[in-house]
């Protein structure tokens, strides 16, 4: 049995020496002991109250994936997509998976579970899922602190001017004016020329949103190459410390064997140093934009209580955020619009109808938008929690099921925003369904996290995309010419996809 169990563990660690596997075995052996050991010396008022509650509750049930196979999937790109397939066979919205964590994994595609858990101020981040994103941008940051730490609440509490709805304005108006270059130097020139602009949406709209982000928030003017070191780097070494260290509990034992983890502190150092310059930019006043707006950096900057490490991880940290995301939804929306022409023209229809400045509020768009963010949510496999007392919930087969204090919670939001028992046909792009029932289809829908961990910028990714979108759609006609793959690697997007612009003959 001890033989077989090596020999699993050495597969696990990717073909490393089996000295390995034995050493983590053996950590392995001393850590249950002790665990037990600890149980053990409960005190009998704990057991007691636990016997009462398993009298009246169960535990959830436990998904058919072993623990090899969960790690593998979990610590990959197939991660969202995995999970959902444990829900749809477990036929249960609240089940546990075999991973390796101290007081279990279970996963929650419940919206009411989920918002219950979420808004529960006592239950905090697990440090073990988070703590790795710290070697990416150095230092503990918003992202990675604890709720109970005064540094994140300091932080917290004082970028949030930033996104005030005069600063959401102003930065959108800076959106707006990307937006109009890039139509225009890009779309336009092409659409004279060739009749058509053929274009990779991923790509187009993240150095999009890069450029705007960067001078919005960040008061900085960026150029390609900023965006290709930046974004390249970033990846580089998100795919060693939040995918390979965050999904697998073994690669500590075994990851300096691994030239990719040595790749991944260099790049992590790169992007580190970018932020860097971003930085002493706006402090020395280099940028011929800077603005006396109460902007992200100057919030930042401006905060004595930050040493100039902790300074450049927040920077890093909401530069990441404020990219990306939206980018990738911003294409998303565009792809799902090229697949379904009757969506396209219906919602072209509308907002041909209405002024340019009246575009946003196009009541069909608010429908396409929020279809797009239930589908493809860009953070697709949510948010983390660790549970703080026992949550009771109703279980499909009859009965309550238990998940216990101290037990990491995952709600993903692809495994929510396509649960059956949340959304009829889930798998489908239907905007109609936000026409009716709004409140009961928003409410199982969950597209940014709940609670004190909310995302700072959501008001300014929204606006993002109600105004992007419809100057796009407004003037060109997107038709798909490669599908390309959807692919997961901590944000759900499009790779490889191309959609060809035409001109609308109504706004030529």
């Amino acid at each position: 049995m001890f033989a077989r169990v090596v020999a699993i563990i050495s597969d696990v660690c990717e073909g490393h020496k089996k000295e390995v596997a034995v050493l983590f075995v053996l950590t392995s052996i001393l850590s249950h002991v002790v665990y037990r050991s600890w149980q053990s010396n409960s005190s009998g008022e704990e057991k007691g109250e636990c016997k009462r509650k398993q009298s009246t509750s169960t535990a959830p049930v436990t998904a058919p994936a072993g623990y090899i196979e969960t790690i593998r999937n979990v610590a990959s790109p197939n991660a969202p997509f995995f999970l959902l397939e444990m829900r749809l066979k477990t036929a249960r919205q609240i089940f546990r998976v075999n991973v390796p964590l101290s007081g279990g994994l279970y996963v929650v595609s419940n919206p009411d579970a989920a918002r219950e858990i979420l808004k529960d101020v006592s239950c905090d981040k697990p440090i073990e899922i988070y703590k790795p994103f710290q070697s990416v941008t150095g230092d503990p940051g918003i992202f990675t602190r604890s709720t109970y730490d005064k540094m994140w609440t300091s932080v917290r509490k004082s970028t949030a001017h930033s996104f005030s709805s005069t600063q959401v304005q102003r930065m959108n108006r800076i959106c707006t004016e990307h937006t109009e270059m890039w139509l225009t130097d890009r779309v336009q020139s092409s659409v004279n020329k060739f009749g058509s602009f053929v274009f990779d949406p991923s790509e187009e709209m993240t150095q999009l949103t890069f450029r705007s982000i960067m001078e919005s928030a960040f008061e900085y003017t960026s150029n390609e190459q900023d965006f290709e070191t930046f974004s390249h780097n970033v990846e580089v070494s998100l795919k060693e410390f939040a995918i390979k260290e965050g999904g697998n509990p073994f690669r500590f034992l075994y990851k300096r064997f691994d030239p990719s983890y040595y790749r991944a502190l260099q790049s992590s150092k790169i992007a580190q140093e970018f932020v860097r310059k971003v930085l002493n930019t706006y402090r020395n006043g280099n940028d011929p934009k800077r603005s006396d707006a109460t902007t992200l950096v100057k919030i930042i900057c401006d905060n004595k209580s930050l040493t100039e490490n902790q300074k450049i991880t927040e920077l890093y940290t909401f530069m990441l955020a404020g990219f990306d995301t939206t980018g990738y939804t911003l294409s998303s929306t565009l792809i799902l619009l090229a697949k379904h022409p009757e969506v396209q023209r219906k919602l072209q229809r509308e907002l041909l109808t209405l002024e340019p400045v009246e575009r946003s509020k196009s009541k069909y768009l608010k429908c396409v938008i929020n279809e797009s963010m239930r589908l493809l949510p860009v953070a697709a496999t949510g948010s983390y929690r660790k549970a703080s007392r026992d949550f009771t919930f109703p279980d499909e087969g009859g009965g309550e099921i238990v998940i216990p204090k101290n037990a990491v919670v995952a709600m993903p939001f692809y495994v929510q925003n396509r649960d059956p028992a949340n959304f009829a046909e889930p798998n489908l792009f239907i905007p109609e369904r936000w026409e009716t029932n709004y409140d009961k289809v928003k409410g199982a829908a969950i597209q940014f996290a709940y609670g004190a961990r909310n995302c700072p910028g959501q008001s300014l990714a929204m606006a993002e995309l109600y105004s992007t979108i419809p100057k796009i759609l407004s003037e060109y006609k997107l038709e798909l010419e490669k599908e390309g793959k959807l692919d997961y690697f901590l944000t759900l997007k499009y790779v490889g996809a191309k959609l060809r612009a035409s001109r609308l003959e109504s706004s030529s």
